[in-house]
């Protein structure tokens, strides 16, 4: 069985346009409306119920997080494993996902 990996750079949440390569994400971006036309309106749950195991790496520093509604919505739907991107965060995720 063959097995595709697309991923996609966005700012803190899926809002509107993602893009692939980060360098270019200001000209080269992707509508969202594609993505869920590929994926499906249900991307986020879809990839939570199919993957075993799920983390975030979120690179706003851990003090902050409380202040975006955002933050709270996608740490809801992974369950709670959202870590900050830092050495420890990193460590912390690989230990949850392990």
């Amino acid at each position: 069985m063959n097995k595709h990996l697309e991923f996609f750079y966005l700012h803190n949440c899926v809002y509107e346009k993602v893009w692939r390569d980060n360098q270019r994400r200001r000209t080269e971006t992707l509508d969202i409306e594609e993505i869920i036309r590929t994926f499906g309106s249900d991307y986020m749950n879809r990839l939570t119920n199919h993957f075993t195991k799920v983390a975030w790496l979120n690179p706003q520093p851990e003090p902050q997080w409380s202040y975006y509604h955002s933050i709270d919505l996608i740490n809801e739907l992974i369950d709670s494993k959202m870590f900050p991107l830092t050495v420890d965060g990193i460590g912390r995720e690989i230990k949850e996902i392990s």
